[in-house]
C-alpha cells in the first residue's frame, strides 16, 4: 500500500450551478470545506449554462489540478470525464 502524500493535492471541483435543484453551491461549498479541513487545496467553480464545462476542466488541468471532480448530473460528469 502506498503511503499518503504529504504534499496537498490541487483539486478542482467543477459543476453546473443549477444542478441538484440549485443546491450545487451549498453542496460544493460543503465538499470544498471538508477537503480543505484535511489540508487539500481546492478550487470550486460552479458554471452557468453559458459557460463551458469542457473549457473549465481543461483550464484546471493546465493550471496543475491533480484531481478534477464533477458536481452535477450525467451531462456534467460526462463532459468533465471526456474533456
Amino acid at each position: 500500500m502506498l503511503a499518503p502524500s504529504t504534499v496537498p493535492a490541487t483539486i478542482a471541483l467543477i459543476g453546473n450551478r443549477n444542478a441538484g435543484r440549485e443546491r450545487a453551491r451549498e453542496i460544493g461549498a460543503a465538499i470544498a470545506a471538508t477537503l480543505q479541513a484535511r489540508g487539500q487545496h481546492v478550487r470550486l467553480r460552479l458554471l452557468s449554462p453559458n459557460e463551458s464545462i469542457e473549457a473549465e476542466t481543461q483550464a484546471a488541468v493546465r493550471a496543475g489540478a491533480r484531481v478534477v471532480a464533477a458536481l452535477g448530473g450525467d451531462g456534467t460528469v460526462n463532459t468533465v470525464a471526456n474533456a
